[in-house]
């Protein structure tokens, strides 16, 4: 496990965006298990998993729909571990994403990202709008 830490606009969260192929470097170049971050995303992507800080879903899904989207996306889901990790987030999947407070939507997210079981997570302010009992719950799986 690696930490990546700086103050406020030190340039974490674009390094990130650069890591997913979101931006294209300006110069050099930047890779994940050898792969070209901007010309080979799609097999870099294949090899991980993103949550942001802040979740953009679909509100008029479910959360169990919006983890079921998420999981083809990525390609893998260990059905198992997802169970777990629901009742761990004590997350109710019924729900619309709508009603979800920003924990919850949060929560989706570290879901969405775990049960794939990716060889490397990239997490950026992975416990934004969770409570003690649910950071805790996310140091628990780390």
């Amino acid at each position: 496990m690696i930490g990546y830490l700086g103050p406020n606009g030190a340039g974490k969260t674009t390094t990130i965006r650069l890591l997913l192929g979101l931006l294209k470097p300006g110069g050099g170049r930047a890779a994940i298990f050898g792969l070209d971050c901007h010309r080979q995303t799609i097999a870099a992507h294949q090899r991980l998993a993103y949550v942001p800080g802040e979740a953009s879903l679909w509100p008029g899904l479910t959360g169990f729909e919006t983890l079921h989207l998420l999981g083809r996306v990525q390609g893998q889901v260990d059905i198992k571990y997802r169970d777990e990790l629901i009742k761990r987030f004590d997350l109710d999947p019924s729900m619309k994403v709508r009603s979800y407070s920003k924990g919850n939507r949060q929560k989706v997210s570290l879901i969405a990202a775990l049960m794939t079981r990716a060889d490397l997570l990239l997490l950026d302010e992975p416990t934004a709008g969770l409570d003690p009992l649910m950071e805790q719950a996310f140091r628990g799986c780390m």
